[in-house]
């Protein structure tokens, strides 16, 4: 990657309520992605909802959505190319969106209570990330403290 769409990716500023963000939005995704894979009861409840919406390649996306919530929710804790984090977050998000519209069957909903909200504030909180970056506490900050990245 060049210098320079590197410095475009990670420059951020020191803002602390993005960080919060970001923080909060890693903090949720390690979560949710990790109780898909330990706990039972769950990963049927999270297998039940992909072939109920009828998802392509089933097998593979039973296992690497979780690992990826997990590797995205790591990266953005760290504040690592949170950009590429925060882009790949609203994909994610969207298909509990997508399957609260189109599945009736109960038993389906991994977290109901949760996921009837936590769409919408999560989306915003990536798309700001996006939009301003890591914010404080990020290794993005201190990788690049200046704010004159680009000369």
């Amino acid at each position: 990657m060049s210098q320079t769409v590197n410095c475009l990716i990670r420059r951020t500023q020191p803002n602390a309520i993005i960080g919060v963000y970001r923080i909060l939005l890693g903090l949720i995704f390690v979560f949710f992605g990790s109780v898909k894979l330990v706990f039972q009861e769950i990963h049927n409840s999270w297998a039940l909802m992909l072939s109920e919406i009828n998802i392509p390649f089933y097998d593979l996306a039973l296992i690497m959505v979780p690992l990826l919530q997990i590797s995205i929710g790591t990266l953005l804790i760290a504040g690592i190319y949170s950009r590429i984090g925060a882009l790949m977050v609203i994909p994610i998000v969207i298909l509990p969106m997508y399957a609260h519209l189109t599945i009736h069957n109960s038993n389906a909903y991994i977290f109901e209570s949760f996921e009837l909200f936590l769409p919408a504030p999560l989306i915003m909180m990536a798309i700001s990330v996006l939009i301003y970056g890591s914010g404080k506490w990020s290794l993005d900050v201190k990788c690049f403290p200046n704010d004159d990245l680009i000369a």
